[in-house]
């Protein structure tokens, strides 16, 4: 496992992106960015024959350990199409919490845990956790249901939540 001092000896930290401090190889120059595109919105680097991600590079950089879960605060991609590795949107996250951030319920819906019964033709609302789906109940209009979802997503996983109306709309 790659420790808090090597990383800072192999890198240098820029505007969330991690730089090579010294040539490594023959293929690998000073000064260069460090790694390439994984799984389309993630970075990884090769050191020693292993993978790591960026990110989790990052936080060990910074806070010298490495949680189980690390967490994107902020989801929207950077120009070069990978999530903002800033140290300022890494957090520390529960399991729980992550897979809440990630299970969208799809369908018709443009909200999570919101999808349309054409049988009823209502909105339904519905969330899971532990691999448990919840229903919330039934609605005449899609934002009813969202906001349900919201109200039980806040009760469940608490800060790290993902909401679909994060400003209280």
């Amino acid at each position: 496992m790659i420790t808090q001092e090597r990383v800072k000896e192999l890198f240098e930290y820029r505007d969330g992106k991690l730089y090579w401090r010294k040539s490594v190889g023959a293929k690998i120059r000073g000064g260069e960015r460090a790694g390439s595109r994984l799984k389309e919105i993630y970075w990884k680097i090769a050191y020693n024959k292993i993978y790591y991600q960026e990110h989790r590079l990052i936080f060990l950089m910074f806070h010298g350990w490495l949680p189980k879960e690390l967490d994107h605060i902020s989801d929207e991609l950077t120009d070069e199409g990978i999530k903002s590795n800033s140290i300022e949107n890494l957090q520390p996250i529960e399991h729980g919490s992550n897979v809440q951030k990630t299970a969208f319920v799809r369908g018709i819906s443009r909200y999570r845990g919101v999808s349309k019964s054409k049988t009823i033709n209502k909105w339904i609302a519905r969330i899971r956790k532990h691999n448990h789906w919840f229903h919330l109940g039934t609605f005449y209009d899609e934002k009813s249901a969202a906001r349900a979802y919201d109200s039980a997503a806040m009760r469940m996983y608490g800060e790290h939540c993902f909401l679909n109306f994060p400003g209280g709309e």
